[in-house]
């Protein structure tokens, strides 16, 4: 093996390890790929000097080494900063080695750093249909040819060569061209390992999920039935009193209406995206949530308080937006047990249909209403978190946006906002 093969591929390894070990660090990372300039500033300006240390020799008088490779690859895929203090290391490194080629590197350097930039946002900003790899290759033909006009301007001539020249373009081509393309295929691999992590931990939450209201909805629906089961045997009784027996009768009733309550809500939650979507008066939608939760109202001496805005209109299904509707009143209804306001107002603001529904109730603390709408969560002795949960689903099915608001002992604010149909 030739001795200038020898030092070119010592030159490559000083640039490989600097690859080698960024790479490192952003696989150990385990996240998505970010770059991290000051790491590497400070790898690229050690293969900078180890290049410059060991350089290549072509012949006994045309000396060059490959200290631009990791300068133009830094700048593409670093910023202005790391090209401007790669550049600064170049040229003080070069002083110290002395010879007339440091006043080719004084001039060369800012050429390089500037042509580099200025493909490079060219590269970025017309959306190339063109592999990064091919236009750095392209950047060392260019600075290769620069150094070989300035070379023949400071009186090189007779030592740089046609065939040195072809010679000092096709190595600098080739070693761009392999370490651009080491990079892009390493950072392909770290982030589709980002990718497969993230879908796997997809995976996982969404497990979790199924398990927790699974447990959840095993829960509350086995205390109702069990209850259910215990009074139909205490109407087995013979000598059973018939005000006894209506008693039993219509707890053994209301138990299962809870266990049909929290199966329907559990089914709103796990509805498939398939539900068809329609224009929706919202006005008219909460008229007939209203009649229908008005019973229950008054039996808790709760005033409902309506300011609706005619001309509503957005994108969604009947069933579940009155499930979801539902969901919040009763809600509301039960957080105010000794009877109190509840407050509708329908709105279009901001170019948004916006829909508040307030009460005066019991509210909820800070800490509650971080949890509130997850599973097992609820400010309920006999809750299962599942009809905030139901809400939170669809909202997100209509494009909408939730907000809420709540105070111990002052009330809850439930605020939907929607995207308007005209």
């Amino acid at each position: 093996m030739s001795l200038e093969i020898v030092d070119l591929l010592v030159n490559l390894l000083f640039i490989l390890l600097f690859v080698s070990v960024y790479q490192m660090y952003i696989i150990k990372k385990r996240d998505e790929y970010k770059i991290n300039f000051p790491l590497i500033t400070i790898l690229s300006s050690i293969s900078i000097i180890l290049c410059m240390t060991f350089p290549i020799r072509l012949s006994s008088e045309f000396i060059f080494d490959l200290r631009y490779v990791p300068l133009v690859v830094s700048i593409f895929y670093g910023n202005t900063f790391v090209g401007l203090i790669l550049g600064t290391v170049i040229i003080i490194y070069r002083y110290f080695l002395g010879g007339v080629g440091f006043y080719i590197t004084l001039m060369l350097v800012p050429i390089i750093v500037t042509l580099t930039l200025v493909i490079k946002t060219y590269y970025k900003k017309f959306d190339l249909k063109l592999q990064s790899y091919w236009v750095l290759g392209f950047i060392s033909i260019l600075y290769s040819i620069i150094v070989i006009y300035l070379s023949e301007v400071f009186g090189q001539t007779d030592i740089l060569t046609l065939t040195m020249s072809i010679k000092y373009i096709v190595i600098n081509f080739l070693s761009v061209l392999l370490i651009s393309y080491l990079i892009e295929m390493l950072r392909k691999f770290v982030l589709l390992g980002a990718k497969l992590r993230a879908a796997e931990l997809a995976q996982m939450e969404k497990m979790n999920l199924v398990s927790a209201l699974a447990a959840s909805i095993s829960h509350e629906v086995r205390n109702p039935l069990t209850v259910t089961r215990g009074f139909l045997q205490l109407l087995q009784s013979p000598d059973l009193h018939k005000d006894q027996r209506i008693e039993y009768y219509e707890l053994a009733i209301s138990e299962l209406d809870r266990a049909q309550d929290v199966i329907t809500d559990y089914l709103t939650f796990a509805k498939s995206d398939s539900t068809e979507f329609t224009v929706l008066d919202v006005k008219s939608e909460l008229e007939k949530v209203v009649s229908i939760i008005e019973p229950l109202a008054n039996m808790s001496s709760i005033k409902i308080e309506q300011t609706l805005q005619d001309e509503c209109f957005t994108i969604g299904s009947k069933q579940i937006f009155r499930q979801a509707l539902i969901n919040i009143c009763k809600n509301s209804i039960e957080a105010m047990p000794d009877g109190g306001n509840l407050s509708i107002q329908l709105a279009v603001i901001h170019e948004r249909v916006s829909l508040t529904i307030s009460d005066n109730g019991q509210g909820m603390s800070q800490d509650q209403l971080i949890q509130i709408g997850k599973p097992y969560f609820s400010t309920k002795e006999k809750g299962t978190g599942l009809g905030i949960m139901v809400v939170k689903n669809v909202v997100k099915e209509m494009n909408g946006e939730i907000l809420v608001n709540s105070e111990l002992r002052k009330g809850t604010t439930f605020t939907l906002l929607f995207p308007p149909v005209k």
